[in-house]
């Protein structure tokens, strides 16, 4: 299925958006972090801040994904579908251990966190506000320790409820 990859996004038809990317999205857990600052004498003194590794993987896939979306066009009032599938050998253990007296093969890596920032990076790549984003699937795909991570994505108009 990855060996005939597209081009990093492509056009399928008006309103059909699909991409591929070479790296997993940082998980949920490892977006933010805290910034104290006590010297802020009115309001909260605690911050959240996105971490540099969330911050470069974001860069990353902007400036790689923004030549090929260019000249692709999507209705920003309309409602979409977004699909994610995501491909690695990580969600599977290389050893089996026992937990409550059962083999646990799959290691603890929760697909819903790993949708944040891509949803968030696809929306401002295609100027559709995430919350048009009104249905979709995350799916966990594992793959041999020899393939790389990745992740494929597709953007779906679908018919306004109103």
């Amino acid at each position: 299925m990855k060996d005939n990859k597209p081009l990093p996004i492509e056009l399928i038809e008006p309103g059909h958006l699909q991409g591929w990317y070479t790296t997993l999205p940082p998980s949920l857990n490892d977006l933010y972090r805290p910034i104290h600052n006590p010297r802020v004498k009115h309001g909260p003194q605690t911050f959240m801040v996105m971490t540099k590794h969330a911050q470069k993987w974001m860069k990353t896939f902007m400036s790689s994904m923004a030549p090929y979306i260019a000249n692709i066009h999507l209705d920003p009032a309309s409602i979409y579908r977004l699909n994610v599938v995501y491909f690695s050998a990580q969600f599977l253990r290389k050893r089996i251990g026992k937990k409550d007296g059962y083999e646990e093969r799959v290691r603890r890596i929760d697909k819903s966190n790993l949708v944040k920032l891509a949803e968030d990076c696809i929306s401002e790549l295609t100027g559709v506000d995430d919350s048009h984003f009104w249905r979709g699937e995350i799916i966990k795909h594992a793959v041999p320790d020899s393939e790389p991570d990745s992740f494929y994505f597709e953007l779906r108009r679908l018919p306004n409820p109103w």
